[in-house]
């Protein structure tokens, strides 16, 4: 058996690392995400969040936004021509979303913990039947994942 001490690069060739190690930088985050409003988290989105910060989902450094999600149903890539197969966005109400504004910021909580600080890029409304469509090939509510779409 051969080992190496090399690891492969990550995908997109840059390993995206959003954790914030300092803790007086985090304690001013954590503060400053006390003032902004708060989205609280369900599991899927939690698991999304704790992607993107780690870097397993290198190279996205957030959610989404409207152009990466159209081109990812479209061709299974980001609007920069890296592969990625299935979106990963922010689901939220629409009475929430009317509040929210290109620019502004939010509090990504859960259970009142105060997890990351959100700078809200784009705001759309997704296409849940084309998204089943595009990720599971059907949209057929008997299908899980789909069931998970349109939740």
């Amino acid at each position: 058996m051969v080992e190496s001490s090399e690891l492969i690069a990550p995908h997109g060739g840059t390993l995206i690392d959003l954790m914030i190690t300092d803790e007086a930088e985090r304690y001013d985050l954590v503060e400053k995400a006390k003032t902004l409003p708060k989205w609280e988290l369900d599991e899927r989105g939690l698991a999304d969040l704790e992607c993107i910060a780690t870097g397993v989902y290198s190279p996205l450094t957030g959610f989404a936004v409207e152009a990466d999600y159209n081109s990812i149903l479209k061709s299974m890539r980001l609007v920069t021509g890296i592969i990625w197969p299935i979106p990963i966005t922010l689901q939220v109400d629409e009475e929430f979303a009317a509040q929210l504004k290109e620019g502004s910021e939010i509090s990504l909580t859960k259970e009142d913990s105060h997890l990351a600080i959100l700078k809200i890029s784009s705001i759309y409304r997704p296409d849940r039947t084309e998204e089943s469509r595009s990720v599971y090939r059907t949209d057929d509510q008997a299908h899980p994942g789909v069931v998970a779409i349109f939740k």
